[in-house]
């Protein structure tokens, strides 16, 4: 209780409040009727339904989710939603090269031509956005065939309003791009090779190969151990349905000392065309509930983490602990072993 008091006078945000609309109990940090009279619009993710593209399909690749659009006037602001692409490639020295976004939208959708979610009454639509027309939106600066696993494309989508304005990832609070609202407004839709979806699935045993260290936020402010309060705990693994090509899902609860609500965590385990291992490792940040003044995130490590295609009887696991740095201390990389029941 001595650390609770502690981490609460540094100005630690709790949010108990939920909602079990989306996916639980998701965080709702502030009001509806303030976030639409301070944000103006936001396009809330209901769910993805493909995130990734396959190496050996690209004909077929696309990003695609289901959202809904939300404004101060249930919708009736909003004209339409324009997304566009950044590729981004690892070249030889390791390093990422982007090529700038385009001006030109890969996809639009109009408001006009949505139809009102059977819960919310909020226009609603499936949006689709294709490696075609990302590659169209290029003009030939790229291929399909130059394409290779490793290379991603960073997708924004930016929602425009009848009087001009216009909102997107770098127009809107942390508050509104996770939690309830979940309208982050950007994704990586990364180049892979589907992993059979009868690997890695089923019961695992998670262990932490060490406690968080002292300066970090898990190491000051609790046991050390990131999920469930303990070096070592069970969970089931899934395939991930907003990832099925190389996603995981599974639960787990942070901060568990602090009574945070459950999360659930998607692994991407991506490979090569040799099947060999490029990484096993959180797919984004993922809100712990908690913070001091922003949010404690835990997230992706670029690169790390690995698994052998072939036998599913182990993994090791990379997660970023405080991945944005709040609280005054760093993001720290903390890593686990993984072991099939």
């Amino acid at each position: 209780m001595k650390r609770l008091n502690t981490l609460l006078a540094a100005g630690l945000v709790f949010t108990l409040a939920s909602c079990d609309a989306l996916t639980g109990e998701p965080d709702l940090p502030i009001p509806l009727d303030e976030t639409m009279n301070t944000t103006g619009g936001f396009v809330r993710v209901l769910s993805v339904e493909s995130a990734a593209f396959d190496v050996f399909d690209l004909a077929a690749a696309k990003y695609e989710f289901v959202g809904e659009v939300s404004d101060v006037n249930n919708g009736a602001d909003a004209e339409s939603v324009t997304f566009y692409a950044t590729y981004v490639t690892i070249g030889s020295n390791g390093r990422p090269t982007a090529l700038p976004e385009v001006a030109i939208p890969a996809a639009t959708v109009n408001v006009s031509s949505m139809t009102p979610n059977a819960t919310t009454g909020l226009p609603s639509a499936t949006f689709t956005v294709t490696l075609n027309q990302i590659l169209a939106a290029y003009s030939g600066q790229i291929t399909a065939a130059s394409l290779k696993v490793g290379d991603r494309f960073d997708i924004r989508w930016q929602l425009n309003m009848k009087n001009g304005d216009s909102y997107t990832n770098n127009s809107v609070s942390q508050s509104v791009t996770g939690g309830f609202y979940r309208s982050p407004f950007f994704a990586r839709a990364n180049v892979v090779v589907g992993l059979p979806t009868d690997k890695y699935v089923g019961s695992y045993t998670f262990t932490q190969d060490a406690p968080a260290p002292g300066g970090t936020t898990t190491g000051d402010f609790n046991s050390g151990w990131l999920w469930n309060g303990v070096p070592s705990f069970t969970a089931a693994l899934s395939v991930s349905g907003a990832n099925a090509l190389i996603g995981r899902e599974f639960k787990a609860t942070p901060f568990a000392e602090y009574g945070v609500s459950e999360r659930t965590y998607t692994i991407l385990m991506a490979m090569d065309t040799q099947l060999n291992p490029l990484y096993a490792t959180l797919s984004g940040n993922v809100t712990t509930g908690l913070g001091c003044g922003s949010t404690i995130f835990y997230g992706p490590v670029d690169g790390a983490g690995s698994f052998n295609a072939a036998d599913d009887s182990q993994f090791s696991l990379a997660v970023m602990e405080n991945a944005i740095g709040d609280c005054g201390r760093q993001p720290t990389p903390v890593t686990f072993t993984v072991s099939k029941n």
